[in-house]
């Protein structure tokens, strides 16, 4: 049971990186809109966007790799090398194809960036 165990663990950091990366993906901008609104901030305003981007878009990154490396028993920092890269190359090939497309959306780029 202990070897079933250690390798669930060792197959589990892909999933707990993605379910992780989502909740920040979408509980940072629940937390800055509420810390916004009780200051009443217009959210409309462009630097306010910039930033709302920006925010969710590392703490997707950052929830990913750190959910990823630690779900692993052993050689986090090898483990944490793996979901950084990954996201790296899905965010990069996103953002190249954004580019070849007639019409890029700008906001989803600047997010892509602050995520790698």
């Amino acid at each position: 049971m202990p070897t079933f165990i250690a390798t669930l663990r060792f197959i589990a950091p892909l999933p707990a990186a993605f379910i992780a990366g989502w909740l920040g993906y979408f509980l940072m901008p629940l937390a800055w809109k509420i810390s916004l609104s009780m200051r009443g901030i217009d959210f409309h305003e462009a630097w306010i966007r910039v930033c709302d981007l920006a925010a969710s878009g590392l703490a997707m990154g950052a929830a990913y790799v750190y959910a990823g490396a630690n779900t692993a028993p052993s050689y986090k920092q090898h483990t944490a090398i793996g979901p950084a890269v990954i996201a790296g190359v899905i965010v990069g090939t996103t953002i190249a194809l954004a580019f070849t497309t007639g019409n890029p959306d700008y906001w989803s780029l600047w997010q892509g960036a602050c995520l790698v």
